[in-house]
């Protein structure tokens, strides 16, 4: 996760619940109320209703969230605020209330409030939705306490979590001490392994408080255990940025340990190592210790991959920080050199592109050519890019014995998917190379009347590509617009490899882009990037293939897709037993 937005959610979170409204810090303020010349105003009264409040739901107006109060001292404060309130005289003009509140009664009964409470205000205001002509002040004293219930700053020694089954059979598992609004859970990986169920999270809470942590669950028991922790306490750290971006890899070292990274944190440093759990003993061992020279400046990883064969972990950092580790030869590669993320946002942009094998990388330094590497950090070769290209520059084989470039000469009719980090073009040549970045030769696509497009969508093996071929139409017809949308749809080669990506179908049939742009007539054809034979056109993806997916911003691997649990900003949710 990178800090800015992750940082910049948090703070929206904890600005929200600090009582801060689209409509500034005053009071009730002014803002549009019905007219009484349309509205009759209930009976006059100048107290709200007497409750014995058997639940309490509290919702924040700004952020969505639904907070439900259990602690019984907790509601009573609340029916306390609602007994006491006195009457405001006159005619209310009121601006968007900080909280709705649900009162629920033994009966089933149950009654609205909208409630108004500021920083700077020292009376909150109530509401019944049954007279939004009548407001009621809260007492100061009450107010206070209120103020303390709702923007306390939780405290965590031990993070534990309390877990139930939901209706689906599933366990939702919480942090244990916090209620909902006070804190949010970032997910990483989540692995099934040796039976058990393994979640890599971070947890943001009160001003700025983080936790790193892995969460162990056994599919047949109810319960979620944290087997290691750490906490950050302090935002000033300069460890601060890497703590946050630091808690995704996780992978398994062998039959028994699972890798991850461990920091160790002081009050304003700390240090970070390559460490393993014992899934046999519960122990933790640190393999490389004080792996990272950290330095002032922002920095954090911003890729991991691993490969379970040659037992190496991959690492880079946003600021160029290259790891090669082997833990089977221990023959690691700390490059001296830098190879840092092209900065054009916070999340930067892909610049690095690791072979699956881990024997070669390619690295582009915004300098108008490529750099192909060893594992060690030689410069082997380097390319020009002729034409504009996709955000990712350079992709690789299943096993990395090709690496290719799609490139297309114009590309401002040619782009199906863009972002600040990200661009996806329709390419018209595919240039090949081989690990040391030598050309193997390039593909082009036939140029009909309307725009043809080529790329790689799969290998067979090795050696034998599936081209795609497609027209691709520089924008709808005139008053065309897609007829039906098909959100995150899940194209599978039947083997286990999926894409996800965003689609519509326009009125002649054809894929529309996120752009407009019309994809119709897709064929394929394999091709054999050493002997340059083509085969012949086919209609569909071939059966076995491997399928080439798109990959965005992050680039930290993760194993699986994620089955046996599901991480939500409340809750880690595990899959039914």
């Amino acid at each position: 996760m990178n800090k800015s937005n992750f940082v910049l959610t948090a703070t929206f979170l904890t600005a929200m619940l600090s009582g801060c409204s689209a409509a500034g810090n005053a009071g009730p303020s002014p803002g549009p109320v019905p007219s009484r010349a349309h509205f009759e105003p209930v009976a006059h009264r100048e107290k709200l209703p007497l409750l014995s409040a058997e639940s309490l739901i509290l919702t924040h107006t700004f952020v969505d969230l639904e907070t439900p109060f259990t602690e019984q001292d907790e509601i009573d404060l609340f029916m306390n605020a609602i007994h006491s309130a006195e009457r405001i005289e006159g005619i209310l003009d009121t601006g968007i209330p900080d909280y709705e509140m649900v009162v629920g009664e033994a009966d089933g009964t149950k009654h609205t409030f909208r409630l108004w409470i500021k920083e700077n205000e020292e009376q909150a205001m109530l509401m019944d939705i049954e007279d939004t002509y009548s407001g009621y002040t809260v007492p100061e004293p009450i107010t206070a306490k209120l103020k303390e219930v709702l923007w306390a700053s939780p405290e965590i020694e031990h993070l534990t979590f309390e877990t139930k089954r939901n209706a689906d059979g599933l366990l939702v598992a919480v942090p244990a001490g916090l209620r909902n609004d006070q804190y949010s859970i970032g997910g990483g990986t989540v692995l099934q392994w040796n039976g058990m169920t393994y979640v890599s999270m971070h947890l943001f809470y009160g001003d700025h408080n983080m936790i790193n942590a892995l969460v162990a669950h056994e599919p047949a028991s109810d319960d979620a255990e944290v087997i290691w922790s750490e906490q950050l306490n302090n935002s000033n750290n300069r460890w601060n940025n890497a703590f946050i971006g630091s808690y995704k890899p996780l992978y398994p070292l062998d039959e028994r340990r699972l890798l991850f990274l461990e920091p160790e944190l002081t009050a304003d440093a700390g240090q970070f190592h390559i460490s393993v759990y014992d899934s046999e003993n519960g122990s933790i061992e640190r393999l490389r210790e004080n792996f990272w020279p950290l330095t002032d400046n922002y920095d954090y990883i911003y890729q991991s991959h691993w490969n379970a064969e040659k037992q190496t972990l991959f690492m880079q950092s946003y600021l160029g920080n290259v790891w090669f580790y082997n833990f089977k030869t221990g023959g690691d590669n700390v490059h001296p050199l830098k190879f840092q993320v092209i900065p054009h946002s916070t999340t930067g942009v892909p610049s690095l592109f690791l072979s699956p094998s881990f024997d070669h990388f390619a690295f582009d330094d915004e300098s108008g050519t490529v750099g192909f590497y060893d594992s060690v950090g030689t410069r082997l070769n380097t390319v020009t890019p002729e034409g504009g290209t996709p955000s990712e520059l350079i992709k690789w084989s299943p096993k990395g014995s090709v690496a290719w470039m799609e490139q297309a000469d114009n590309i401002e009719d040619r782009i199906l998917d863009i972002d600040i980090d990200y661009m996806k073009i329709a390419p018209e040549r595919v240039q090949f190379y081989s690990p040391d970045g030598q050309p193997l030769g390039s593909v082009e696509a036939e140029d009909y009347v309307e725009v043809r497009s080529i790329e790689v969508a799969g290998w067979l093996d090795e050696q034998v590509a599936v081209l795609k071929t497609y027209t691709v139409y520089p924008a709808l017809s005139a008053g065309a617009e897609p007829d039906q949308t098909d959100s995150d749809k899940t194209y599978s080669d039947g083997a286990g490899s999926s894409e996800t990506r965003t689609s519509a179908t326009g009125p002649d049939g054809a894929y529309v882009s996120q752009t407009g742009l019309r994809v119709k007539d897709e064929a394929f054809f394999l091709y054999n990037v050493r002997t340059k034979e083509k085969g012949d056109i086919i209609q569909t993806m071939p059966a076995g293939a491997t399928l080439i997916k798109d990959k965005r911003q992050g680039y930290s691997e993760s194993l699986g897709d994620h089955a046996g649990a599901t991480v939500t900003r409340e809750a880690i949710i595990f899959d039914a037993k």
